[in-house]
């Protein structure tokens, strides 16, 4: 079964995230909770959040929090048991309950490797393996790199080591907006040009 081949290589956590929900899919939501056995957490905190639990096996939690800049976020987080393959028929029914009771596409994504791994279609009413990531292409500074490991960071999308053709500078970054400018190589130590 190809669900079986993708969730095998689960290398971290998985999430899904649902952004821009309503008062009426938070509704939606509860009545799916409460039918499919999720025990809302009562200490949860944060003003405006809701936490439900379920043991399935593996932890499962969701989070359901107001945001200021688009309405509400539905956050599922699983975190895999050792054998796999016992939750697997289990998170394809969560990803078809949740997007047939929101009426949305559902992504399932593999936290360890940042990657999708399952989707929710609405018009197919079909769980399917999600499409690899389209590759991204990062600017590459023109002359020879220090060392292979530095060379690797620009011929994969998901890198470490971002580069500025138009200064001439490198930077760490964490994959959002977060960067630090830097003058070595993380792996060999040798001197990167100084930035225009």
């Amino acid at each position: 079964m190809e669900f079986a081949q993708v969730l095998g290589q689960v290398r971290g956590p998985l999430s899904v995230e649902l952004w821009r929900l309503d008062e009426a899919d938070r509704h939606r939501w509860e009545m799916l909770a409460a039918r499919t056995g999720w025990a809302e957490v009562e200490w949860f905190d944060i003003p405006g959040a809701f936490a439900w639990r379920r043991y399935t096996p593996g932890l499962w939690e969701v989070t359901w929090q107001q945001t200021y800049d688009s309405g509400h976020l539905l956050d599922v987080r699983i975190v895999p048991p050792e054998h796999p393959v016992i939750w697997q028929r289990q998170l394809v029914d969560l990803l078809r309950e949740l997007g047939r009771a929101l009426e949305r596409e559902v992504v399932l994504v593999d936290e360890g490797a940042r990657v999708p791994l399952l989707r929710f279609e609405p018009d197919s009413d079909q769980v399917t393996v999600a499409p690899p990531p389209c590759p991204v292409v990062a600017d590459r500074p023109a002359y020879p790199l220090c060392c292979p490991t530095m060379d690797r960071q620009f011929s994969h999308p998901d890198t470490l080591v971002g580069y500025n053709a138009k200064t001439d500078s490198y930077a760490l970054s964490d994959g959002g907006t977060s960067r630090t400018d830097i003058g070595f190589c993380p792996w060999c130590g040798a001197a990167l040009p100084p930035a225009r």
